[in-house]
């Protein structure tokens, strides 16, 4: 007799009684003729029968004894099973020994009556060494590490087999490989054995499989992908001519992945508290005025926020990332951005539905007004107005919002910055308070929300294969403080870009970013250069419309058959075309350009030299590592440097890092010009300086005359003095002037040579440093 203990638990927790599964049928049929099984409720076969079927008890536990054999236990309406095997040292009456390994593994024919004896002391040594606590390996179940690629040495199908069998009973756990010859294991012909169970496969180092099967995911169990592997363990498709791996990271925590994409970078982030004089109070929709504050303080700056857009404002420089709370007791949205030169942008949250909304207001341009996924974060702690939230600003056209150290999205904008802002929307009444205020140089971004992201691709990242370059992103992702909330990959093998943009169109919005890696079979098949683009361009443009940020992979490179057996491989992919792939590359940089994507160039970077001649290098000194499993598809290895330049990317995407800033510059507005002045030239205001010219071809005399002023949040605390060169009609130099910039943001000129029709800035700065 022996024993089985159960428990069963809910997916989703229950209000009354947590995720245990409580009261739950349970129904022990023999696995052979499928009839109810007698079970007990002691270790003893004269006692009475427990009922069968029976219910889980308020832990959603259940146990029974049985007689040793083979059981199949059905849960609730049968939909859900397990199989499994009792065994105990002590009586092996009416058991199958065949099912432990009793027939040749040579040959499939059954053992005779000293074979079984044999086999039966095997099983009971195996058993007793199981009591005892020790380690089962490969070897206690007959296999033999003695393959020598001859083909004439142990067939070890078999015996793994069975200890895929017995681990699967057991509810899963870890099957030893140890070394003790050659370390090779031969598995010759099909194994349909499925895995059911969570498995690890503990390889010594030096040892692989040589492996002879007809294919497919059915036919072996190292084909599964649930398979997980404490190192990459060599897989020779002995009869495909070609390497495989077993993946050593793949889906393992991120505690257990490295590298991290921050490895080895140090911060130094330095904080300097602001008062609440540094603020000028504004209504957006009439920014060049502002609105008395409530209250000014030291730490502290209130205003009327009812029923309109207000927000306190500031300036900020590139790299500088700036820390406020901000509150109104009464609700609306809470929300925090920038100020451009023509208009203004910011992400906003309502306090009540949680949801999170992108805004964008330039002059000209059509309004942006997007919904942001704002995925698992539904705890008061995440709410704009009872958080600490910071705006970073990356480039003169790019920032990002950040709730409690996490960035809630980044955004480039279509005007330059001048400022940061904080404040509410339409508040049903009282007032608003951002307080608390500090800036922080040197801030390089972080973690980000937990994303939602689509993924797109062909056989290199398909889902089903296990080491997807995806897969190791996610994890390498996490530790640097980016959860992915969800991943759907709809990536395909075999399939071109046009047949995933296919798939892409039926994707909706709710996504963070949309990942792009195809073009290998584009190549492969050699699709029309435009058709490839335009595929690239509608991808591209999809992603977009649904508010997904498109980041697309450089296809990956490869080599040919030819290639591959000329340096020792006997089989591998037929490939073709690999002399137009750099065309089709630099085709995708212009198509991805003209979207305003962004582009991993990572992708064929990570991975190296792609060169067959790995395959029989042998360099004293250097340990190599195999880039491709046939001469197209990635290793473990190669998968890691593609999953790595995808982490690399999208926390690239994230926190802008790489990012410059923009070439094209926007004219200081109309409003902020007097007198009559800047009618036919205006400067630019980016990152606090002025580029440019101004014409002086107004009514008023130039000499001492403001010809423009700058709005309260970017004015200098001290007066600015600062040498211009003045310009003839014919733009030549007419000799040196003065700007003097006022408290009041007037900009004069003085000193202005005879015959100058403009003056010229080159990187003016117009804030004093006490200001900045």
């Amino acid at each position: 007799m022996q024993k089985w203990n159960g428990s069963l638990l809910r997916k989703f927790d229950d209000t009354v009684d947590g995720n245990a599964s409580v009261g739950t049928a349970i129904v022990v049929r023999n696995t052979v003729g499928n009839t109810l099984a007698v079970v007990y409720d002691v270790d003893d076969v004269n006692s009475v029968q427990k009922n069968n079927p029976f219910i889980t008890d308020d832990f959603g536990r259940y146990s029974f004894y049985a007689p040793n054999g083979k059981y199949t236990i059905e849960f609730g309406d049968g939909s859900d099973s397990i199989d499994i095997t009792l065994v105990d040292n002590f009586d092996l009456t009416g058991y199958d020994h065949n099912d432990f390994g009793g027939r040749n593994p040579n040959d499939g024919s059954a053992h005779n009556a000293d074979d079984i004896k044999t086999r039966r002391y095997a099983i009971e040594r195996i058993l007793q060494d199981k009591l005892n606590g020790e380690l089962l390996s490969v070897l206690d179940f007959g296999a033999k590490d003695d393959d020598d690629g001859s083909l004439t040495t142990t067939n070890s199908k078999s015996p793994f087999s069975e200890y895929f069998q017995y681990l699967n009973s057991i509810g899963g756990g870890k099957m030893y490989l140890p070394k003790t010859n050659t370390g090779g294991y031969l598995l010759n012909g099909d194994d349909t054995t499925p895995i059911t169970s969570p498995i690890e496969i503990v390889a010594d180092e030096g040892v692989y499989l040589r492996i002879i099967y007809s294919g497919g995911i059915t036919n072996s169990p190292f084909a599964n992908n649930n398979l997980k592997y404490n190192r990459e363990l060599l897989k020779i498709q002995h009869n495909f001519g070609f390497n495989n791996y077993g993946a050593p990271k793949a889906g393992l925590s991120p505690s257990a992945t490295l590298p991290s994409i921050q490895s080895g970078n140090g911060v130094y982030t330095k904080p300097t508290s602001l008062n609440g004089l540094n603020f000028v109070v504004v209504d957006l929709s009439d920014p060049d005025n502002t609105i008395a504050p409530v209250t000014q303080g030291t730490d502290s700056i209130t205003f009327n926020g009812t029923s309109s857009t207000v927000c306190a404002m500031k300036y900020a420089d590139i790299g500088e990332e700036t820390v406020a709370l901000c509150r109104n007791p009464a609700g609306g949205l809470h929300f925090a951005g920038v100020k451009t030169l023509n208009g203004y942008s910011y992400y906003s949250q309502n306090t009540v539905t949680q949801a999170i909304t992108l805004v964008e207001k330039t002059t000209d341009l059509a309004d942006v007004t997007l919904g942001v996924p704002y995925t698992l974060m539904n705890q008061q702690r995440d709410l704009f107005n009872n958080s600490m939230l910071s705006v970073r600003i990356i480039t003169n056209r790019m920032y990002s919002v950040m709730c409690n150290g996490l960035v809630v999205g980044t955004y480039e904008t279509r005007s330059d910055i001048t400022g940061v802002i904080f404040g509410t929307e339409n508040a049903p009444s009282g007032d608003t308070a951002v307080s608390q205020f500090s800036k922080i140089s040197g801030s390089k971004g972080g973690g980000s929300k937990p994303l939602r992201v689509i993924s797109c691709g062909d056989s290199i990242s398909d889902n089903d294969v296990q080491y997807s370059p995806y897969r190791y992103m996610s994890s390498i992702m996490q530790t640097s403080g980016q959860q992915i909330a969800e991943l759907n990959n709809i990536s395909k093998s075999g399939e071109t870009s046009g047949q995933q943009l296919v798939r892409l169109l039926t994707i909706g919005s709710g996504y963070d970013y949309c990942l792009i890696q195809v073009g290998v079979n584009d190549v492969q098949g050699s699709i029309a250069f435009a058709t490839f683009t335009q595929n690239i361009v509608d991808m591209c443009n999809h992603a977009i419309s649904i508010g997904a940020k498109p980041v697309v992979g450089i296809p990956t490179q490869w080599y040919s058959l030819a290639e591959a057996n000329a340096n020792g491989q006997t089989g591998g992919q037929n490939t073709l075309n690999n002399d137009t792939g750099h065309t089709y590359r630099a085709l995708l940089i212009r198509a991805v350009a003209s979207t305003g994507a962004i582009i991993n160039m990572q992708s064929i970077k990570n991975m190296g030299a792609v060169t067959a001649s790995w395959l029989d290098s042998d360099i004293d000194g250097v340990q190599e590592d195999s880039l491709l499993v046939d001469n197209i598809h990635p290793t473990p290895y190669g998968a890691m440097m593609i999953g790595l330049s995808w982490a690399e990317s999208l926390w690239g995407a994230i926190n802008g890092n790489g990012a410059k800033c923009s070439e094209e510059l926007d004219s200081v507005p109309i409003s902020w010009l007097r007198n009559g002045f800047g009618t036919v030239t205006r400067p630019s205001f980016s990152d606090g300086k002025l580029n440019g010219r101004i014409d002086l071809g107004g009514g008023a005399s130039a000499e001492g005359n403001p010809f423009m002023q700058l709005p309260k949040h970017i004015r200098p605390i001290n007066g600015v003095i600062q040498p211009v060169v003045a310009l003839t009609s014919g733009g030549l130099p007419s000799g040196i002037a003065s700007l003097y910039i006022g408290l009041d943001g007037n900009c004069h000129g003085f000193n202005i040579p005879a015959s100058t029709q403009s003056l010229s800035f080159n990187d003016i700065e117009v804030l004093s440093k006490a200001l900045k």
